[in-house]
């Protein structure tokens, strides 16, 4: 079953390093296929939904578990369409997508490969998947991973559904791989709950903005905890 994330705070996608490092490396890849619609699955915050949306000026759609997070989305963004949806257990009725995305989704669901067949299912052409790679540390455990992966499963399964890899992508060496155990170091919950569902001020919001900065060295490497999939229908 699909946590429902409430952690995914509107400030926390915005300022945060990672989801919005993330989004620019999810744009990058998709720069490099041509597509008329797009699914977001998990799309617990539309940021990424509106980033494709207005970069590429196609049909945006979404989905997610959470029936308060779908209402959000919809007043969010009107130009878009939303439903809730368990990925685990069914697909978008009598719809197919030229681009699906799952990205940081399926880590917290139990029976990952049923998500994977209903990905693959909703996908026309091509299926962009996301997932935490290494250790599970504390604050993994927090936000409800169930797993991580080092690629080959996922490729495998993948191909098992006539999908073929056309992109692996591995990032976050050294700055972010470092700063999740700094961070595992520290306190945690502490962390959690400055940075996560609450409004950011003046200087969180500022620290965030260092820390992105600083992940912009992790560019120089193609290593680290964050997979990134690109996967095309043979």
């Amino acid at each position: 079953m699909l946590l429902e994330q409430p952690l995914k705070s509107a400030e926390s996608q915005r300022y945060l390093a990672l989801p919005r490092h993330r989004r620019k490396i999810i744009l990058n890849l998709l720069k490099s296929i041509t597509f008329a619609d797009c699914l977001d699955v998990g799309s617990a915050q539309p940021d990424l939904l509106d980033d494709i949306k207005q970069n590429f000026n196609i049909n945006a759609y979404g989905c997610d578990i959470s029936k308060e997070i779908v209402h959000n989305n919809k007043i969010k963004m009107p130009n878009a369409a939303f439903r809730i949806l368990d990925i685990e257990h069914e697909t978008w009725p009598n719809k197919t997508f030229d681009v699906v995305i799952c990205s940081e989704v399926i880590e917290h669901i139990i029976n990952w490969q049923a998500a994977i067949t209903h990905l693959t299912l909703m996908s026309k052409r091509y299926l962009l998947i996301t997932v935490p790679s290494g250790k599970i540390r504390k604050t993994d455990r927090m936000v409800g991973h169930y797993r991580h992966y080092h690629g080959e499963e996922l490729i495998a399964c993948l191909n098992n559904h006539g999908f073929k890899c056309i992109r692996l992508r591995k990032h976050g060496f050294p700055v972010h791989s470092l700063y999740k155990i700094f961070i595992n170091i520290l306190h945690p919950e502490a962390l959690y709950n400055v940075f996560h569902g609450k409004k950011y001020t003046t200087v969180t919001k500022g620290f965030a903005h260092l820390v992105y900065l600083l992940f912009f060295m992790d560019y120089c490497f193609s290593s680290g905890n964050q997979l990134y999939i690109l996967a095309e229908r043979s």
